[in-house]
């Protein structure tokens, strides 16, 4: 379990160090990776290690990087603050 957990910490690691030199939306070819995944389900369990690095090889690269400085896109859990106030402007009403 460590090795693997080892293993998930690397490969984020290298993730987050390679945003800045990232495009924010994917390109064609990092998308193709993403065919790997079109397959019937293998009839034999698959290790939790090999799961890792497919997702990180095939699927990695055809991520938005919403977590690099160049991203403009949707602001995720943007709207939790609203939801917060709403939740508390409305709590006196449950009560009556």
């Amino acid at each position: 379990m460590k090795s693997l957990l080892s293993d998930a910490a690397e490969r984020s690691a290298d993730y987050l160090d390679g945003l800045k030199g990232r495009r924010v939306a994917p390109a064609a070819v990092d998308e193709a990776g993403l065919d790997s995944f079109v397959e019937s389900l293998p009839n034999d369990a698959t290790t939790a290690e090999e799961i890792l690095r497919l997702l990180d090889e095939n699927a990695g690269p055809a991520t938005v990087a919403s977590a690099g400085p160049r991203y403009f896109g949707y602001v995720t859990g943007g709207g939790a603050h609203r939801k917060r106030r709403a939740f508390l402007a409305a709590r006196p009403l449950r009560f009556t």
